[in-house]
């Protein structure tokens, strides 16, 4: 085969230009060698596939994915390697401890860059994220990256999923971090990890791609972290919320105390402090700074879009919408929340992914039951699965009988909750946070929780 020169990295046919060299990456429905030829016309000069392909210049690869990744890192001159990388998993909390660590890092005058579910920043400013995944395909992740060097970051805080860690998908092959930040760990995509040591076992590959002499990060609240402290390079240490940085939280108000003396500071803001507080130990370690120091900075900083966010209103209510989509994350943000509810009702309106982990919602109708006053179940990306389906597998899981409304299109169950509700109450709109569609039936309709809410409760306040 003659010498070609290779202008671009694709895994998808239909974006391959003249010069392209296309992975055919093997999936679950469908197979990336069925589009061959498809990217040979588009301009591919050859193809990369696990096995030879009649009639076109192909390379052999056993590990498709990881290939394409270790090429995408090489082909951007490796800008990883001029970067500090925070990675950040965790069934929940990523997208918040990311944004708590760069808000905490830029504190103490270090330029860092984000790349997470919500927005992105490459040093030249916040942006929504554009990608279909938490943690885009290695060709957008290298080339974010590659951008962060060239706008002077020195540090960036990544998301990482379960997915992207994983030896099938491989996203992240080829990277190192510094730090790694594990939040929590419960049971979550399941269809795709088959089980919760596959699903823990991809997470941990977090911890073992550390750089020597790079930190872990992480809670007791965290029931897998054993598994973590076993994969743990020799020459990388150890911090660990609660055993070994003293730390408690008053759920009532946010304050923070070290031990069991006074208070040290605050959030500021209505929310879970755990996420902040990991970001904290982070920036501490990250900075060589006492974490006396960072915990007071804790009050500036500001939530992300659909977590934990506060609604005002002139009704008298407390209105949050957050992404929580697991009962792990049910139990922390109810919890949490419970503690200073007053007299007033807990309402929450939710549903589960369709054609995604089963296994999960009846758990969530478990938590939801033990702190709700009433439910309002509802289209949260039901995709070709039927809603009733998904809120009879969410009711099996209730403890107690409170009113439960299925109301099957969102907008109606969130005017449907603003009726229902009377002062004082505590009203949660969940699972959908900052996303932008809702997917029913192979359509993905326009969806803005936000904007929503807000329509709904203006109707509800004029009249």
């Amino acid at each position: 085969m003659e010498d070609r020169s290779i202008t671009q990295l694709d895994y998808d046919s239909r974006s391959c230009v003249a010069g392209s060299l296309f992975f055919a990456f093997p999936g679950l429905h469908s197979q990336g060698a069925d589009h061959a030829q498809d990217a040979m016309a588009h301009g591919a000069v050859a193809v990369v596939a696990d096995h030879p392909l009649a009639c076109i210049p192909t390379v052999v690869s056993g590990e498709v994915h990881k290939t394409y990744a270790l090429m995408c890192a090489a082909f951007f001159d490796h800008p990883e390697k001029h970067l500090s990388l925070i990675g950040v998993t965790g069934t929940d909390g990523k997208s918040t401890t990311c944004d708590d660590v760069k808000q905490l890092l830029e504190a103490k005058g270090i330029r860092c860059g984000i790349l997470g579910t919500v927005y992105m920043d490459d040093g030249s400013g916040k942006k929504d994220s554009p990608y279909r995944q938490s943690t885009p395909e290695a060709w957008y992740l290298y080339q974010f990256l590659s951008r962060c060097v060239q706008n002077g970051c020195s540090v960036v805080a990544l998301e990482c999923t379960s997915h992207a860690l994983s030896d099938q998908t491989a996203r992240l092959q080829g990277i190192r971090y510094a730090m790694a930040i594990v939040t929590n760990v419960t049971s979550e995509h399941l269809e795709f990890h088959k089980t919760i040591a596959s699903y823990v076992d991809a997470k941990c590959n977090l911890v073992r791609r550390l750089v020597p002499g790079g930190t872990f990060v992480s809670t007791t609240d965290n029931g897998h972290l054993s598994e973590f402290l076993a994969v743990l390079p020799c020459g990388c240490d150890a911090v660990i919320l609660h055993r070994d940085v003293d730390i408690k939280i008053d759920g009532g108000d946010g304050a923070i105390y070290q031990g069991t003396r006074y208070p040290i500071a605050s959030t500021g803001l209505p929310v879970l402090c755990s996420n902040a507080l990991l970001a904290a130990v982070a920036c501490g370690r990250y900075t060589h700074t006492p974490i006396e120091q960072i915990l007071p900075l804790l009050s500036r900083l500001t939530p992300v879009e659909g977590r934990m966010e506060v609604i005002p209103n002139r009704l008298g209510l407390r209105i949050i919408i957050d992404f929580a989509h697991t009962a792990d994350a049910y139990h922390q943000v109810m919890g949490f929340l419970s503690q200073s509810k007053g007299e007033g009702r807990m309402l929450a309106l939710f549903g589960a992914a369709g054609e995604r982990d089963t296994s999960k919602r009846a758990p969530m109708g478990r938590e939801a039951s033990t702190y709700c006053d009433a439910l309002f179940l509802t289209d949260e990306d039901p995709r070709m699965e039927a809603s009733a389906a998904i809120d009879e597998d969410i009711e099996r899981g209730m403890v107690r009988p409170i009113p439960v409304y299925r109301i099957d299109d969102r907008r109606e169950a969130i005017r449907a909750m603003f009726s229902y509700a009377e002062r004082g109450d505590t009203l949660l709109f969940l699972g959908k946070g900052h996303e932008h569609s809702l997917e029913k039936k192979g359509v993905k309709y326009p969806w803005n929780e936000k904007e929503t809410v807000l329509a709904m409760l203006k109707e509800a306040e004029e009249t």
